[in-house]
C-alpha cells in the first residue's frame, strides 16, 4: 500500500496557491445604490436588523 502523504502535499500545496488572490484596486457599488455610499464601514447599523453590532 502506498503513503498518501505525498499526494496530500501536493493538494495542499496547490490549494494554498490558488488561495491567493489580488484585491482589485477599484470595486463598483452594487446596482441601484447611490455610488457615493461606497465604499462605507461594516456592519452599518443603520442597515442591521437588530440595530447593534454583532460580535
Amino acid at each position: 500500500m502506498r503513503s498518501k502523504a505525498p499526494i496530500l502535499l501536493m493538494l495542499c500545496a496547490c490549494l494554498l496557491c490558488t488561495a491567493c488572490g489580488k484585491r482589485p484596486d477599484v470595486v463598483d457599488a452594487p446596482d441601484g445604490t447611490n455610488p457615493k455610499a461606497f465604499p462605507r464601514k461594516y456592519p452599518d447599523l443603520s442597515t442591521d436588523p437588530a440595530g447593534h453590532a454583532n460580535p
